[in-house]
């Protein structure tokens, strides 16, 4: 991962503008103590989904039962599966900012995957380049079955895992002015105020553009979501005590009424 000096970016600006004048710069500040009219804002944090998002169904094996019928009779007999799956959402940046101030913002799934869910995570450039998000679902199937005589259904809950990738643009907007600290006053005064727009105008930076007083900057991120979108049946009549001998294979599309959020963990992972 790529990383931008802000801090670095500003004290070298500070060097240079405060050798123009015949002194020095300590220091530059984003924020300057009792000077906050004039400190650097940074606003309209939000990334924008870009591209055709890549999704595969993957089934998974959830679980399995098995109804025997050893009358001479047809029966009506039920199977009941409860199953707890976890979904992971992560959002991870491919440029990072390092900055003395906090710059973090919500973030929300891809498009094509808020029917599943509404989580949301968060993205800081100062901390954390990855955020992965978990939620557990809880799937349960009641599904009433017809069991032929001396006959055995083997029934295996299937649930349908979407897989999806989706690129993003990270946004944000730097607007106001870094203060340049000088250990003897230039021109009458220990603090100046310059502009974070002279500054990317005299130290150009990929990804940050300037318009008029404002510095507009966009990054590279990826999104990677795992979440069940539903359930089946998938039911195997054969002889009692011989299920290689298949009599009959077909697929139920059961009610999940018990479906829902079990419980929201958040999860950071600081990268490197």
């Amino acid at each position: 991962m790529s990383v931008v000096d802000l801090d670095a970016i500003f004290k070298r600006y500070g060097d240079w503008w405060c050798k123009q004048k015949g002194g020095k710069c300590d220091r530059m500040n984003p924020v300057q103590s009792g000077y906050e009219q004039y400190k650097m804002v940074v606003s309209d944090e939000h990334i924008e989904y870009y591209g055709n998002p890549n999704k595969v169904v993957v089934p998974q094996i959830a679980s399995q039962q098995v109804l025997v019928n050893a009358t001479s009779v047809e029966q009506s007999q039920s199977v009941k599966f409860s199953k707890a799956t976890s979904s992971t959402f992560t959002w991870s940046l491919q440029e990072g900012i390092k900055l003395g101030m906090s710059v973090t913002y919500k973030v929300g799934v891809a498009p094509i995957m808020s029917v599943e869910t509404t989580i949301s995570g968060e993205l800081s450039f100062s901390s954390t380049q990855t955020n992965t998000q978990t939620e557990t679902k809880t799937w349960e199937v009641a599904q009433p079955v017809i069991v032929p005589a001396k006959t055995q259904v083997q029934s295996v809950l299937i649930i349908d895992e979407s897989r999806v990738t989706q690129n993003f643009h990270n946004k944000f907007t730097l607007s106001g002015s870094v203060c340049s600290n000088s250990p003897s006053k230039i021109d009458g005064h220990y603090y100046w105020f310059h502009s974070v727009a002279d500054i990317f105008t005299k130290f150009p930076q990929a990804g940050f553009t300037v318009r008029g007083n404002q510095v507009f900057y966009s990054g590279d991120g990826s999104f990677d979501g795992v979440a069940g979108i539903g359930t089946r049946l998938e039911l195997t009549e054969s002889p009692i005590g011989d299920p290689s001998k298949v009599l009959k294979a077909y697929t139920l599309i059961p009610a999940t009424p018990g479906a829902g959020v079990a419980r929201l963990a958040d999860i950071d992972c600081e990268t490197a």
